[in-house]
């Protein structure tokens, strides 16, 4: 899979499944996930979070970026519908 974006609320998504394509530039605040060969970048704020946590199985110490990778492998493209924030 290449490079998906998709802009919301003022936050950019950048999902990319190729590990060895690497990032050119992270944002200073962004957190990194990475899980089952997909890498994700992520630097905003979800307000849906404890919804998405239980929903997703996961840990209250999970980052942000740890909770949209998961709903990203889980739901796919649909997880920006599903995503508040």
């Amino acid at each position: 899979m290449t490079i998906e974006s998709a802009a919301r609320a003022g936050a950019t998504w950048i999902v990319r499944c190729d590990p060895a394509q690497g990032f050119a530039t992270t944002p200073p605040d962004a957190e990194i996930a990475a899980r089952n060969g997909c890498t994700i970048v992520f630097d905003g704020q979800l307000y849906d979070r404890p919804e998405l946590e239980r929903e997703l199985d996961l840990h209250r110490d999970a980052s942000n970026a740890d909770v949209v990778l998961a709903a990203y492998l889980r739901w796919g493209h649909d997880a920006l519908n599903r995503l508040n924030g």
